[in-house]
């Protein structure tokens, strides 16, 4: 049986991997929050007010641009790591190759 031999670009891709997971994850659990925040808050209020639907409804529907707000700032910051991440290494690399 031969060993595994693990290349830099295996590596690079399995935290490229991580990444990704980890935005998915972090993506899905704001926007859960966000929905569940804005489903208590309207039930609570509307409980206060006695205006049943009026603020859930409201709530509910203002959470879907918060959402898409808060998921682009989320992406926008982890691309930018991964950008930095690829530009340092591929700058160590061309350094290695120049001696």
């Amino acid at each position: 049986m031969q060993p595994d031999k693990h290349s830099p670009s295996d590596s690079k891709q399995s935290q490229l991997n991580l990444t990704v997971v980890k935005v998915v994850l972090e993506v899905g659990f704001i926007t859960l929050a966000v929905v569940l925040a804005a489903l208590f808050g309207g039930l609570w209020l509307d409980g206060k007010f006695e205006s049943k639907p009026a603020f859930t409804i409201g709530l509910l529907l203002a959470s879907i641009p918060v959402s898409l707000v808060l998921i682009i700032v989320i992406v926008k910051k982890e691309i930018a790591k991964i950008k930095t991440g690829l530009a340092q290494s591929k700058n160590s690399e061309e350094a290695g190759l120049g001696k």
